[in-house]
């Protein structure tokens, strides 16, 4: 799970200690801050609501349903504010904004949760709560496909989100002729998979 977290964040995951964990990272800047405004001590964007930034859609932990934002992310989000008191507004942005930590800078949002792995570099950059969900690496296919592991992908092409852990894995460890395509997000490379792009 990814997440990325600001002042109002830290206070938060420490109050829900071992709700957010994480899928890929890069560098970034934290954000800097200056004092919470006296009653908006937790240093809200917004006094009184969470304002939380997913990467949407990245099912199962974080889609839209019935125009509302759900998945196992937004659950916890949401049960975390609920506990505070706090309302919560979730506003959808990019991956690289949060991988980056530019979405938590320019105050687009006080905590960002979409499964982004915890490495040692992102932890220069961002804090982060405690691990609550282990992710590991997976090679998708389709049905019936002829590929059975990573040695079958020579000359083969292959997709990955970008700025993913699973892209930096790729890379160093594909078949030096494979052609990796690094897509946004999974809205661009499922459909990619599904028409044989990938």
């Amino acid at each position: 799970m990814r997440v990325h977290v600001s002042h109002a964040a830290k206070v938060l995951a420490v109050l829900a200690a071992g709700a957010l964990s994480l899928t890929a990272c890069g560098g970034g800047s934290s954000t800097g801050g200056s004092s919470p405004a006296a009653g908006n001590e937790l240093g809200l964007i917004t006094p009184g609501t969470l304002t939380v930034c997913p990467d949407i859609p990245y099912p199962p932990f974080e889609y839209e349903e019935g125009g509302e934002s759900t998945g196992f992310d937004m659950d916890i989000i949401r049960e975390v504010t609920a506990g505070l008191g706090l309302e919560t507004d979730i506003k959808d942005v990019g991956f690289d904004g949060l991988q980056s930590g530019a979405s938590l800078a320019a105050g687009q949002c006080g905590l960002g949760a979409s499964a982004i792995t915890i490495t040692e570099e992102c932890k220069k950059n961002i804090g982060f709560s405690d691990p609550y969900y282990d992710s590991l690496q997976s090679l998708l296919v389709p049905a019936g496909s002829d590929i059975k592991s990573m040695a079958d992908l020579s000359g083969k092409k292959v997709g990955v989100q970008q700025g993913t852990t699973g892209e930096a894995y790729a890379r160093e460890n594909l078949p030096k002729d494979a052609e990796i395509l690094a897509y946004p997000s999974d809205a661009e490379l499922f459909p990619a998979l599904q028409s044989k792009g990938v």
